[in-house]
Protein backbone atom coordinates (compact mmCIF):
# COMPACT_ATOMS: atom_id res chain seq x y z
CA UNK A 1 0.00 0.00 0.00
CA UNK A 2 1.19 3.85 -0.46
CA UNK A 3 1.12 6.05 2.67
CA UNK A 4 1.71 9.75 1.94
CA UNK A 5 3.70 11.02 5.27
CA UNK A 6 4.10 14.90 6.08
CA UNK A 7 7.41 16.17 8.20
CA UNK A 8 6.37 19.15 9.87
CA UNK A 9 8.81 22.57 11.35
CA UNK A 10 12.48 20.85 11.64
CA UNK A 11 11.33 17.34 10.73
CA UNK A 12 10.74 18.52 7.09
CA UNK A 13 14.43 19.96 7.22
CA UNK A 14 16.12 16.68 8.69
CA UNK A 15 14.28 14.11 6.24
CA UNK A 16 15.20 16.06 2.78
CA UNK A 17 11.28 17.43 2.50
CA UNK A 18 8.14 17.96 3.70
CA UNK A 19 6.48 14.91 2.15
CA UNK A 20 7.48 11.92 0.92
CA UNK A 21 5.82 8.55 -0.36
CA UNK A 22 5.98 4.97 1.47
CA UNK A 23 5.60 1.68 0.14
CA UNK A 24 4.00 -0.54 3.13
CA UNK A 25 3.01 -3.69 3.04
CA UNK A 26 -0.51 -4.58 4.06
CA UNK A 27 -1.79 -4.83 7.28
CA UNK A 28 0.88 -1.94 8.13
CA UNK A 29 0.59 -0.22 11.46
CA UNK A 30 2.00 3.70 12.11
CA UNK A 31 4.77 1.33 14.01
CA UNK A 32 5.79 0.06 10.43
CA UNK A 33 5.70 3.45 9.26
CA UNK A 34 7.92 4.86 11.63
CA UNK A 35 10.78 2.43 11.31
CA UNK A 36 10.33 2.96 7.39
CA UNK A 37 11.26 6.46 7.67
CA UNK A 38 14.10 5.89 10.24
CA UNK A 39 15.11 3.58 7.69
CA UNK A 40 15.22 6.39 5.65
CA UNK A 41 15.99 9.64 7.22
CA UNK A 42 18.23 8.19 10.64
CA UNK A 43 17.99 11.73 11.64
CA UNK A 44 14.31 11.11 12.52
CA UNK A 45 15.92 8.59 15.50
CA UNK A 46 16.72 11.25 17.70
CA UNK A 47 13.28 13.01 17.65
CA UNK A 48 10.94 9.71 17.99
CA UNK A 49 10.08 9.45 21.47
CA UNK A 50 8.75 12.98 21.01
CA UNK A 51 6.42 12.87 17.57
CA UNK A 52 3.12 13.50 18.07
CA UNK A 53 1.51 11.08 15.04
CA UNK A 54 -1.69 11.63 12.62
CA UNK A 55 -3.74 9.83 10.70
CA UNK A 56 -5.95 11.44 8.11
CA UNK A 57 -5.61 14.68 10.31
CA UNK A 58 -6.93 12.56 13.32
CA UNK A 59 -4.69 12.26 16.60
CA UNK A 60 -3.11 8.74 16.35
CA UNK A 61 -0.38 6.48 17.85
CA UNK A 62 1.87 3.49 17.42
CA UNK A 63 -0.52 1.02 16.93
CA UNK A 64 -2.94 2.29 14.66
CA UNK A 65 -3.73 0.38 11.79
CA UNK A 66 -2.89 2.01 8.02
CA UNK A 67 -4.82 1.63 4.91
CA UNK A 68 -4.01 2.22 0.88
CA UNK A 69 -3.64 6.49 0.83
CA UNK A 70 -3.59 7.49 4.07
CA UNK A 71 -1.61 10.52 4.78
CA UNK A 72 0.65 10.13 8.29
CA UNK A 73 1.59 13.22 9.95
CA UNK A 74 5.03 13.47 11.96
CA UNK A 75 5.18 16.71 14.13
CA UNK A 76 7.64 17.89 16.22
CA UNK A 77 7.32 18.84 19.87
CA UNK A 78 5.15 22.54 19.92
CA UNK A 79 5.95 24.74 22.90
CA UNK A 80 5.23 27.96 23.20
CA UNK A 81 3.37 31.04 25.44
Amino acid sequence: MRIHVLFFGPLAEACGGREHWLELPAGARLSDCLRECERRFPALAAWRARLHLARNLDPADEQTALSDGDEVGLLPPVSGG
